[in-house]
């Protein structure tokens, strides 16, 4: 069986800051701050929705995600749906570049995930936004 990841030892210790740390400082960041942002708060600040009274594709995904954070996670789901997926993805970028941090390796995907092609990752990722925009407007989330 292919690993779907493989590992590349022998590199310097500066080759593998350059290549991890930027990955696990912002995913790092946006996981810190999704802490500290109070999920139910009436601030809105899509200019979408000020200008046409309507929920943009990305509107709810904050909240959803503080509240992923800071256990509300029922509150969430009903929010915005597709933010489990974005949840979980920022979680594991920042767990898989911690990991070659830690271990002073370079983690790089196997060629199990390399055969995928990037624009598939991108027409799925837009399926679920547009299929999360749908469920919001239906539900007259704002």
């Amino acid at each position: 069986m292919e690993a779907w990841w493989r590992q590349r030892r022998g590199m310097s210790r500066r080759e593998v800051l350059r290549i991890h740390l930027p990955w696990v400082f912002l995913s790092g960041l946006a996981w810190g701050v999704s802490f500290v942002i109070p999920y139910q708060t009436p601030v809105r600040l899509c200019g979408f929705l000020r200008w046409t009274g309507y929920p943009c594709m990305f509107c709810g995904l904050t909240r959803s995600m503080s509240a992923f954070s800071q256990g509300a996670w029922a509150f969430a789901v009903h929010n915005a749906p597709v933010a489990i997926l974005l949840y979980l993805g920022m979680v594991g970028v920042f767990v898989w570049h911690m990991t070659g941090l830690v271990t002073g390796t370079v983690l790089r995907p196997g060629y199990a995930l390399r055969r995928i092609p990037a624009k598939w990752f991108l027409i799925i990722l837009t399926a679920f936004m547009l299929a999360n925009w749908a469920y919001r407007l239906r539900l007259g989330l704002t």
